[in-house]
């Protein structure tokens, strides 16, 4: 049985490039959180210094978890575009999400190999960079 596609296909893109883009917030700031403990567990310092510190943290994880928000607008926009240029008629459900899914692992593999090359010394302590 072929499921029908959906009614509201650039909504549905949309909120699925957020949705991906939240996933990948939660995993930078898991990763960040776990970094600036090991970081700041080695400094021995007063009180106010760490104040300070989390709050520039706070500041920047608002604003970065905006950007992110953005940025899945914007993968939502292209992943629309591109399922429309590789469908020529709307996809099942189950087509979409395959497509969606492909789409999207694919671009975020490419955006961290971008990534690797352009700021390596972020990646130095990976053993796959050794």
């Amino acid at each position: 049985m072929m499921s029908k596609p959906s009614r509201h296909p650039l909504a549905r893109d949309a909120i699925t490039g957020v949705l991906w883009f939240v996933g990948l917030f939660i995993w930078d700031a898991v990763d960040s959180y776990y970094r600036l403990k090991r970081a700041t567990g080695r400094i021995k310092t007063d009180s106010t210094t760490m104040d300070a510190v989390e709050g520039a943290v706070l500041s920047f994880v608002g604003g970065a978890a905006a950007a992110y928000v953005f940025m899945g607008l914007m993968a939502g926009l292209l992943l629309h575009c591109v399922i429309r240029v590789l469908h020529s008629q709307p996809p099942s459900t189950k087509h979409w999400l395959r497509s969606a899914i492909s789409l999207l692992t694919l671009g975020t593999i490419l955006g961290l190999a971008r990534q690797m090359i352009t700021f390596p010394a972020l990646y130095a302590g990976y053993p796959f960079r050794r």
